[in-house]
């Protein structure tokens, strides 16, 4: 389990210690770097707990993110690990939701995960209520905004207020 006082690595510890994961498997190594970066998981997780999934699949979501990174870092190009997992973290959570939010099939494209998770900050730039049906003018406005097609915008408008 996580520990709240958990010390952070330095560079010459993490790098050791993904050098011996990746190496030879050491496990301790591995739970190790799995510990020492939780925390940036929960943070992460903090942002996404808005789409009314459980928390603890988000969690889980986030840590296999954080395996990846840990399993595919390249220590030569001289970056931490926080930097680099932090994406794969965030990608496996995006993910999660975009699969698991709605009974819907929501699409996965990069434009699809820019829309879905810019849409209602979009709206409230624009000074829609969450609620309020848009009108075509609306529509356009946001399809402008974020570089989307209209259709993709009403779409999913439809699916949020549902």
């Amino acid at each position: 389990m996580f520990n709240k006082k958990q010390k952070l690595l330095g560079k010459e510890e993490e790098y050791k210690l993904i050098s011996n994961w990746q190496n030879s498997k050491d496990s301790s190594s591995f739970i190790k770097l799995l510990n020492a970066y939780q925390p940036l998981v929960f943070s992460l997780v903090k942002r996404f707990s808005s789409y009314g999934l459980p928390k603890e699949d988000l969690i889980q979501e986030g840590k296999m993110g954080l395996m990846y990174a840990i399993e595919k870092f390249d220590i030569s190009k001289g970056f931490r690990l926080s930097t680099y997992s932090r994406w794969w973290i965030r990608a496996m959570i995006q993910d999660y939701i975009i699969k698991n939010w709605s009974i819907v099939k929501n699409g996965s494209s990069s434009s699809q995960k820019i829309l879905f998770f810019n849409f209602n900050k979009v709206k409230k730039m624009i000074n829609l209520d969450s609620l309020k049906t848009m009108d075509i003018n609306d529509i356009y406005k946001i399809s402008k905004m974020l570089n989307m097609k209209p259709l993709d915008i009403e779409h999913l408008n439809t699916r949020l207020i549902m």
